[in-house]
């Protein structure tokens, strides 16, 4: 089925590379204002370069890393750029990354039960590290601990 979003975007209800599309071209489209409050109070096209470091980086953070979310074509000129954009917005260490996370964290701890924490909580992070450390496997993005130590 087709819809259509904002503007003259069509897209796909099953297509997230559409939904992101028509989602990026809205934020494109908006203002910012400056000097709010001010004699001298205008607006300005938002600052999309920032708005697609920090979506690239929140995905990034939401996957597991950028690694992983390069793993298609690790090495691909356009993996390189995406690489750099998120390694300068987030800086590169996994606990900044996790920073930027917008998506629930799952683990699973040493006693079997499952552990969900909101975007931001350090714990789970600094918990997923320790399993990873100790060989033990670690699902994609949501974190979730699927395997015996190896």
């Amino acid at each position: 089925m087709t819809t259509r979003s904002r503007g003259s975007t069509m897209r796909s209800e099953s297509d997230p590379i559409g939904d992101a599309i028509a989602a990026l071209t809205d934020a494109a489209r908006g203002t910012r204002a400056i000097g709010a409050g001010t004699p001298h109070e205008h607006s300005e096209p938002v600052d999309f370069g920032e708005i697609a470091c920090h979506v690239l980086t929140a995905v990034a953070a939401n996957v597991g890393g950028v690694e992983r979310l390069l793993s298609g074509r690790p090495g691909s000129w356009e993996a390189d750029y995406v690489r750099q954009i998120v390694l300068s917005t987030a800086g590169d260490s996994a606990e900044e990354l996790l920073r930027w996370c917008t998506q629930p964290v799952a683990l699973e701890s040493d006693m079997g039960r499952e552990r969900r924490a909101t975007p931001g909580v350090g714990a789970d992070f600094i918990g997923r590290a320790r399993a990873e450390r100790a060989g033990r496997d670690v699902e994609g993005g949501s974190g979730e601990v699927v395997g015996p130590p190896r």
